[in-house]
């Protein structure tokens, strides 16, 4: 064997370690759901988490699952810990993404930064992280070391040309080959593991999964459709503990704003909005939440829990979870199996349930009901390592016949060859070498099944001496081919064959074969010792299997009675016959593969090697010790918590045999309240916030090799509402774990006690540069984005440090207010008895002027319009946009979304809570509110372009009402004008002006004209009163007056006809511009000229 054989041996038997590989016995390995997974990470405690995830699949899933269903990429910004991934975790080059610096930083600098950038990055980034300066700081955050918690230059680095393609290229391969030969309609799940407190993870948390959705969007829409986002999110207290006070309140302000940004993200289907986002030529446009789930973690339990290793210990619970959330289980009953999707599905009504059990009596409750929390724990039997145990004692069995055969010599290897029939008479007698090959290698297995491996390669060695040349036998043939005797040629052959079965029988043997066992045998037996040694060796197995929401049975800190009574149990399990019996058939089985294990070399054009003793050896274990692995479970868990090391497995139901169940029920009990009591949930809850108030599915998996104690649990767990029933107790292909597992949705932030603790210290420095990723040229400023702690409804005042949060709520009612006056806020149900108001708001389409939008409508000239109907008009228009794509005019945004509940408890509810519950609105919808502001502008030059068109609608109205009377007024000297004063006057016995001062020619030559414009536009009073006035001239005039007036109607006619046909001044009318001349239409303006002419033209007719 050379050093490549023996590092293809050692890599194969590793297989079988319990911690580094998959354990000896194969048969409980866990099968994934027939779903598609794709796990990303971010940042470096997102690829812890990542490893414990792959570490966890790798030891308890198949093989061949995980290879077809799995895929795994970690994102960093750190590059030693990416390469510590490839080097101890087995992670290859298409698995980690490093975030580029090379020319990261520069590409910020102000002097040369491209536009898109310019749109979010701090304008003070570049600077501080150290400008032009010729070396970097240590914590510039832009070097192979990472971010140095700093939140901006994760996205920068993130945004490169570079690595948006390495991320496109990774991820779209990775996703191509899952999909692959896989159905259409079958499910893709990616799911993100981070860190909040610091740089990386908390910054490209946002970002990545934005990308990602447009990269699977990019491969196929239909598979999108079939594409859910999830998230783990590790809060700081998950992330490590923080001894440095400025680096704890650091990485708080970090997750804060990271928390603020993913929270607000996650209400931007209910909002109507669309994330949007240039990464250099690489765009982004989705409009789905942010994560369609995101479990949050803490490093602390509920209720103030604290344990020794709080992140390794978040990592294992995210591990778990994981775990028994795609993994299958056994439906009963008919049942589907249980898919934790299907209880998420019913979020909005879990979230409604929710929000009506709290208690909290103020108004308006207004949060993001949508992450989840984990309460978990598992009872581990290791059988495993319980099967290796017992089996370690056929293995000494083995080994301690091998040690004690001795050391063979030259006097042990002649009789060796003379069992065999292989002395030179019998050689001689046959001349062939082949039957001579068949009895060497039939002793040689008959010796090795009774002397083993280290045995027989000494042996072999004293065999080639005494077949040698210069050995015994050879040396024999020798001298009888030179005697004087006979049969020369045929001893001749007989040295000759000798020489043959040594270099082509023997050598092999002893240098390969034999060496190959004895390899594999000193190797198995490092293995099978150190595994048994797991479960005997306290300190080994306690940091093992004490692992807070997860714990063993053998718990052997009891000392030393307790370690006698679990190797009691595991010592009866197998009599010193059956040991001997089973030795005898591994040595056997050994010397059954001869022709494989020889073959460490893989065949021309195959990439593997014939040998396999990992499989062998695991076969011959779950052969030989099924028993063990059927009934050590069951039976090992009700002797332990039943009290009754004699308790036996009943074959009768509980009804046919009540009391041989009794230990059972009892082993349950103790089980399922143990379980209950440590699935605490990994998040810790403000006072008075119960998480029992929200939505929470609860189930438990049990091995389906249990014959009845799986049913005890069920229903005990069912009586004692551990579970949602019976019928949430699955199956599970896990033989060596029982798991209840609590999913709490529908958990708003503001629920944590970290939060309020959080928020105080982000308050202390909101704008710190880059801790924000939006803080550019656009005018968004993340910053504001509503906070996760409503302050007034826990204090019934605002905080001084939360003055910020309270300036902002009041700016958005102010907005709105201002909304209403303009017009564009408008009422959307109707305005029943005790209906609560809802309201909306009428945003212009960005870009588009005030006078654009007022030809967009196509207003009827004739008649006035309010704002409002306006508004409603313009949402069915279309106007072209900045690239010339028609887009609606104006959009209705509703101030009421589904996902943020806002809900009050008065009884009856205020008289106001309508606006108050739109004010809220508009604080929550930052695109609709940011909308808003730019539209105020609009809005008001809008509003003074209406009032125009409502002016001139109201003279056209006015004119065609009022025209007939004017005629009269006129004709009838109720209009007199006055030469001196230039203007008209109402002759109703005041001579009250009815007219300014015609000030120019054209004015005065028009006089008529500009009399009926000031007539038309007189007050309802002034107007009433030459109504009047007409009514009496008609009431009391004689037959002279009305042919006096007759006189002046046609006299008046007569005049306009004249004038309306002048071609020339006439000085003596006073004419100074002639109607019918060109020089009157170039001094009154083409459109002017024709309103006059018509207005003659028609006095003229009426008169």
């Amino acid at each position: 064997m050379n050093d490549t054989h023996k590092q293809r041996v050692k890599a194969n038997l590793s297989t079988l370690d319990y911690l580094e590989g998959t354990g000896v016995i194969s048969i409980h390995k866990r099968k994934l759901v027939n779903e598609l997974f794709v796990f990303i990470s971010s940042g470096g405690n997102g690829h812890k988490s990542l490893c414990t995830v792959r570490q966890q699949l790798e030891w308890k899933v198949d093989h061949k699952e995980l290879k077809d269903k799995v895929r795994f990429l970690a994102v960093d910004a750190a590059y030693n810990e990416l390469d510590e991934l490839q080097e101890k975790y087995g992670f290859d080059s298409t698995e980690v993404l490093k975030l580029p610096f090379e020319g990261a930083h520069e590409s910020i600098n102000p002097e040369a930064i491209s536009p898109q950038m310019k749109e979010w990055v701090d304008p003070e980034l570049y600077e501080v992280t150290g400008g032009k300066a010729i070396t970097m700081s240590s914590q510039s955050a832009f070097d192979s070391s990472g971010t140095a918690a700093w939140r901006q230059p994760g996205r920068v680095r993130l945004s490169q040309p570079n690595t948006i393609a390495a991320l496109t290229t990774a991820l779209t391969t990775a996703i191509n080959h899952l999909l692959e030969g896989k159905p259409a309609d079958m499910r893709l799940n990616i799911i993100f593991l981070a860190g909040l407190a610091g740089g990386t993870g908390g910054s490209t948390i946002v970002d990545l999964p934005f990308i990602t959705r447009q990269i699977v969007r990019t491969i196929s829409v239909a598979r999108y459709k079939k594409t859910g986002v999830s998230a783990y999110l590790m809060l700081p207290s998950a992330c490590g503990s923080e001894p440095d006070p400025v680096r704890k309140e650091k990485g708080n302000r970090n997750a804060y704003a990271a928390l603020k940004e993913i929270d607000y993200f996650m209400g931007l289907q209910s909002r109507g909005e669309v994330f949007r986002q240039q990464y250099g030529t690489f765009n982004v446009e989705i409009s789905e939440n942010i994560f369609d789930f995101a479990t949050l973690l803490e490093g602390v339990g509920d209720g103030g829990v604290f344990f020794g290793d709080p992140a390794n210990t978040a990592r294992k619970v995210v591990a778990n979870s994981i775990l028994n959330m795609i993994c299958t289980t056994e439906a009963k009953a008919g049942n589907e199996p249980f898919m934790v999707d299907s209880f998420l599905a019913n979020r909005t009504s879990i979230s409604d349930v929710a929000v009506r059990r709290q208690s909290h009596k103020l108004f308006p409750r207004d949060a993001n009901y949508c992450y989840n929390v984990i309460g978990y724990s598992s009872c581990v039997v290791p059988i495993d390592l319980m099967t290796v145990y017992v089996a370690k004692k056929v293995f000494d069995k083995v080994w301690e016949k091998f040690e004690r055969c001795g050391e063979p010599n030259s006097a042990l290897a002649e009789r060796f060859l003379l069992e065999a029939n292989l002395s030179p008479k019998e050689v001689k007698a046959v001349l062939l070498l082949n039957p001579l090959k068949e009895r060497f290698i039939a002793k040689a297995n008959a010796v090795f099944q009774a002397k083993g491996p280290y045995y027989m390669v000494n042996m072999m060695n004293e065999i080639r001496r005494v077949l040698h040349a210069d050995g015994k036998f050879a040396s024999y043939a020798a001298a009888k081919s030179s005697g004087l005797r006979g049969g020369k040629e045929k001893w001749a052959r007989v040295e000759q064959l000798y020489g043959q079965l040594e270099q082509q029988v023997v050598a092999p043997l002893g240098s390969g074969l034999y060496d190959v066992y004895t390899f594999v045998i000193k190797e198995l037996k490092r293995l099978i010792e150190r595994n048994a040694g797991l479960l005997t060796n306290t300190e080994e197995h306690q940091a093992l299997f004490q692992r807070s929401f997860s714990w063993s049975p053998i718990d052997l800190t009891g000392g030393e009675r307790t370690s006698k009574v679990v190797m009691s149990y595991l010592d009866d399990l197998l009599p010193q016959k059956e040991i001997t019996r089973k030795a005898d058939a591994f040595v056997e089985l050994l010397c059954s593969k001869k022709d494989e294990w020889t073959q460490l070399d893989p065949p021309e054009g195959k990439g593997q090697a014939a040998f396999d003793a990992a499989a062998v050896i695991r076969e011959f274990i779950q052969n030989e010790f099924k028993q063990v692995v059927d009934e050590t479970m069951e039976s090992f868990l009700v002797k332990l918590y039943s009290g009754n090391k004699d308790a036996k497995i009943p074959q009768l139901s509980p009804d046919e045999d009540k009391e041989g169940h009794k230990p059972l029920a009892l082993a349950a009990e103790t089980l399922v309240d143990r379980l209950s009591t440590q699935a605490g949930a990994l998040l810790q809850t403000r006072p008075g916030f119960s998480l029992n108030d929200c939505g929470c599915s609860k189930y438990m998996t049990v091995p389906d090799g249990c014959r009845w104690l799986d049913k005890h649990i069920a229903n005990y767990a069912a009586s004692r509402g551990v579970v949602s029933g019976s019928d949430s107790v699955y199956r599970s292909s896990a033989r060596d774990e029982i798991v209840l597992y609590r999913l709490y949705v529908c958990v708003p932030a503001w629920a944590l006690s970290w939060v309020e603790e959080a928020e105080q210290t982000y308050e202390g420095n909101p704008h710190e540069v880059g801790l924000h990723m939006e803080h550019g040229k656009n005018g968004r400023d993340w910053s504001r984005f509503p906070n996760l702690f409503n302050q007034s409804l826990f204090h019934g005042a605002v905080p001084k440090w939360d003055m910020r949060e309270a300036a902002l709520a009041k700016e958005a009612v102010e907005d709105l207010k201002r909304a209403d006056e303009l017009g564009l806020e408008v009422r959307t149900n109707p305005d029943d008895a005790g209906a609560t108001a809802e309201y909306a708001i009428y945003l212009p389409n960005p870009g588009t002027s005030a006078g654009d939008l007022l030809a967009a409508a196509q207003l009827d000239k004739d008649k006035t319009y309010t704002m409002t109907e306006l508004c409603a008009i313009l949402a069915d228009k279309q106007v072209p946009d900045s690239e010339g794509f028609p887009k609606p005019a104006m959009v209705r945004e509703d101030l009421k979304y589904v996902n943020q509940v806002m809900t009050t408890t008065d009884n009856p509810a205020p008289a106001d809570l309508g606006e108050r519950l739109a004010e809220r609105g508009l604080r929550r919808k930052m695109a609709a509110w940011t909308a808003l502001k730019a539209a105020f502008p609009v809005a008001e030059e809008l509003n003074a372009l209406l009032e125009a068109h409502n002016t001139a609608a109201g003279l056209r109205e006015k004119t065609a009402q009022r025209s007939q009377t004017f005629l009269k007024s006129l004709a009838g000297g109720l209009i007199a004008y006055d030469d001196l004063r230039f203007c008209w006057n109402m002759e109703l016995g005041d001579e009250k002006p009815m007219s300014g001062e015609l000030e120019s020619r054209l004015e005065r030559d028009c006089k008529e004209y500009y009399a009926a414009q000031a007539f038309y536009a007189l007050s309802d009073d002034d107007y009433e009163r030459f109504t009047d006035a007409l009514a009496e001239q008609k009431e009391t005039a004689t037959d002279a007056d009305l042919k006096a007036a007759r006189e002046q109607r046609e006299a008046l006619r007569d005049y306009c006809e004249k004038l309306r046909s002048l071609k020339r001044a006439d000085k003596e009318l006073g004419i100074s511009y002639a109607m019918a001349s060109r020089d009157f239409e170039d001094k009154a303006g083409e459109k002017l000229a024709a309103k006059i002419r018509r207005f003659y033209d028609w006095m003229i007719e009426e008169l």
